[in-house]
């Protein structure tokens, strides 16, 4: 903090230079701790209730929040990622949302899908404009790695053979005799 005098930064640009702070984590100081609704939060739960609402079919959350943006007043941002958030840990999760109880049912268009067992196409595997995560920027590394991968075929370790084991002639557990009793003898037990 010491680039701002001690003080968090009261703009976008000023929180995006910190380490580990992006667009969600901006929009939630600037939000919550300055009332300043510069953006939309964007988690996963906003992600996909954006998607669910018909509200984005944005694939990673700068498209969602633009989308947001576009269609809900700059009043409204702030409570908007608050409310979105609430109602999809409470009511609309990811696996098994409760539409039945949901109070924007009427207004949802994946509602009516859900009720008859099945999920929207944008939530499907495989599915054009499948709900995606967002992938930063390490993916186009994994990417080419794999595609290396690929490329090169896989070492093979040379074969080695095991040295054939005998296997010992079977012979019946030796079994314990039972104690005789040698006349006279105690039992041990005290009488």
């Amino acid at each position: 903090m010491g680039a701002f005098g001690g003080r968090v930064p009261r703009t976008m640009e000023e929180l995006l230079t910190r380490p580990g702070v992006a667009r969600k984590t901006a929009n939630v100081v600037l939000g919550s701790g300055y009332g300043i609704a510069d953006g939309v939060v964007v988690d996963t739960h906003v992600e996909r209730l954006s998607r669910r609402l018909g509200l984005s079919r944005g694939k990673n959350p700068e498209a969602i929040e633009q989308d947001l943006m576009r269609v809900v007043p700059r009043d409204s941002w702030i409570d908007l990622g608050h409310l979105l958030i609430w109602h999809g840990r409470q009511v609309c999760q990811a696996r098994k949302p409760a539409c039945d109880a949901c109070p924007v049912r009427p207004l949802c268009p994946s509602a009516a899908i859900f009720l008859a067992g099945g999920r929207p196409a944008w939530e499907r595997n495989g599915a054009s404009g499948a709900a995606t995560k967002s992938k930063g920027k390490a993916a186009p590394a994994r990417a080419e790695a794999r595609a290396a991968a690929k490329k090169k075929p896989a070492k093979k370790r040379p074969a080695t053979k095991k040295p054939a084991t005998k296997m010992p002639a079977t012979k019946k557990p030796a079994t314990k005799k039972p104690a005789t009793k040698k006349p006279g003898a105690r039992s041990g037990r005290k009488k």
